[in-house]
């Protein structure tokens, strides 16, 4: 825990002083693996982690939902309010953000845009909040998702129904979460739906660096990571009117390979040096 807390105090010293014309937003996004993770393990380990101002996390069992919540309140304050997507039966979408400073304008699950479906009711909807800065009136979206893994035309669909979302969204946009992308890092290459989604330029990436394996799977169960270097996890922006961003993945002592009490996942952070545009 020393170590994550150092990477992370350091990342945001240097935050506040690059964005001194706005004060920076800090996500935090994690995979949490639902009924593959121990819940007081995992409430504990979210514990361990300096304050942000939003908290995006991907298979969240609804049962374990307000415990997360309540971790983080015990840590840092109780202006924090959660919600949960409806879709998702025991994998939802979960975003808990900063009452103190943000105003939650609307939420709202995407079930479809245009022609594009973005659920064929056996998924979770993207999770999609319109948020208002309370200090300078500014607005932005923030989606969390977690798309399609098992199919992979509908995955395609999906990021093609987000990419034209993005391109009609009046407000700036943050998307951030687990996209299944199969981005391998050696080659430079992700699967046709990572494609599909940043065709047209909607979407920026903000790219980590270093880009480290962001999931460990060893679903054939020799004891290896099936894919040692591919990246699911992934923060985009939309829009004008956020400032510079830059994203890490949080590599913490022993996080993989994971067991029958931790994540499968990697965290992912995001700070956005303050909004430039009135919305």
């Amino acid at each position: 825990a020393a170590c994550l807390l150092f990477g992370l105090a350091a990342a945001l010293s240097s935050g506040a002083s690059s964005g001194a014309h706005a004060q920076p937003i800090q996500f935090l996004s994690w995979n949490l693996e639902s009924d593959g993770a121990d819940p007081e393990v995992v409430a504990r380990q979210l514990g361990e982690f300096p304050k942000q101002n939003f908290y995006c996390f991907q298979e969240v069992n609804i049962r374990h939902a307000g415990r997360f919540g309540a971790a983080i309140r015990a840590v840092h304050g109780n202006g924090f309010r959660y919600l949960t997507t409806n879709t998702g039966r025991d994998d939802r979408l979960m975003i808990m953000y900063d009452t103190e400073r943000f105003d939650l304008i609307e939420s709202r699950e995407l079930f479809r845009h245009g022609e594009h479906s973005l659920n064929q009711w056996r998924h979770r909807s993207p999770l999609v909040l319109v948020l208002k800065e309370k200090a300078t009136g500014r607005g932005f979206n923030l989606m969390t998702v977690h798309l399609a893994r098992g199919d992979r035309r509908f995955r395609k669909e999906q990021a093609i129904g987000l990419r034209e979302w993005a391109a009609s969204e009046p407000r700036p946009t943050i998307a951030i979460g687990d996209f299944n992308f199969d981005y391998d890092i050696p080659t430079g290459r992700g699967n046709a739906s990572f494609n599909a989604f940043l065709d047209g330029g909607a979407w920026t990436w903000v790219k980590p660096d270093p880009l480290v394996d962001t999931n460990y799977d060893d679903r054939d169960g020799d004891g290896k990571d099936n894919y040692p270097a591919s990246c699911l996890d992934f923060a985009f922006t939309a829009g004008e009117g956020l400032g510079p961003a830059r994203a890490e993945i949080i590599v913490r002592p022993g996080d993989f390979p994971d067991d029958e009490r931790t994540p499968d996942h990697r965290p992912i952070r995001l700070i956005i040096d303050g909004l430039t545009t009135r919305r």
